[in-house]
């Protein structure tokens, strides 16, 4: 799938169409997914959609923060995510 988008407009639009997807991605295809988002240099784009990662639960933020080593704003939302789920 990356390797489709040549420049760089082509690959923000590929991450762009990807993340929403995420939320809904059994876990062997979301880190393929997510491992895609961050080859396509969506970090950025994936870090201020604060619906999507609102959406994600604390196996799938897991995931994320797996495939997509050191972004904080992740980190963050996993930290908060399993705050909530131990309350």
């Amino acid at each position: 799938i990356v390797s489709m988008a040549r420049n760089s407009d082509q690959r923000s639009s590929l991450a762009t169409a990807l993340i929403p997807t995420l939320p809904k991605l059994s876990s062997d295809t979301l880190a393929i997914v997510a491992r895609a988002i961050n080859q396509l240099n969506g970090k950025g784009m994936l870090e201020r959609n604060s619906e999507v990662l609102n959406e994600m639960d604390v196996d799938q933020l897991t995931i994320l923060s797996r495939e997509i080593p050191g972004s904080k704003v992740i980190r963050r939302c996993l930290e908060n995510s399993k705050k909530e789920a131990d309350e």
